[in-house]
Order: structure tokens, then C-alpha cells, then sequence
């Protein structure tokens, strides 16, 4: 009785040691590549989420931003120094956009 719990204790161990390499594996292989410009534009963003910019949220906008696709001013929530702010991230990674 006590060989047949031993041996699925160290079955499970072994199949969940397995598991957590392959994950593991799996994680670095699928990672996702994510722009930093992007980032950095989405953190100077307000973050409400409001949709009034015509993008579901502010990732979505900051997209749109770093593509020249939707000016500043149309992140209504933004404050006038948070507006100048992502102005200068988007003019230190060389991309044109306007205010208003």
C-alpha cells in the first residue's frame, strides 16, 4: 500500500517538474515583443479608457499615436502638461504629431 503512494507521489513530482520546464521553455520561445515606444506613451496617457479618442483603450491610442495616426488633443481626459509630455516623447523617438 505504501509502494503505490510513493510511486504516485514521485509520478505527480515528475509530471509537474516536466510541466514547469516546458512552460518555462514555452515562455521564453512565445514571448511577445512589445515596443517601447508604445510603452512609454501608454504610461504617460491618463488611463481612463474612455473611448473618446475613437480607440477602445490607451494602449490602443498609443498605437495610433506612435503611428501618426490621431493627434494628441484627441485624448479629451489628458491634462494640458500630460498632452506636452507625450509631445516630447513622441519628438525624442523622431515621430511627428500635433497637439492640436
Amino acid at each position: 500500500m505504501n509502494s503505490i503512494i510513493l510511486t504516485a507521489v514521485i509520478v505527480i513530482g515528475v509530471v509537474g517538474l516536466l510541466i514547469g520546464v516546458l512552460l518555462g521553455v514555452a515562455s521564453i520561445i512565445f514571448e511577445v515583443k512589445v515596443d517601447e515606444r508604445v510603452v512609454a506613451v501608454y504610461n504617460a496617457l491618463p488611463h481612463f479608457n474612455c473611448g473618446s479618442c475613437g480607440y477602445p483603450g490607451c494602449e490602443g491610442m498609443a498605437n495610433g499615436l506612435i503611428r501618426s495616426e490621431v493627434p494628441i488633443s484627441n485624448c479629451k481626459p489628458s491634462k494640458p502638461e500630460g498632452k506636452q509630455k507625450i509631445k516630447e516623447i513622441l519628438d525624442s523617438y523622431g515621430i511627428k504629431n500635433r497637439l492640436n
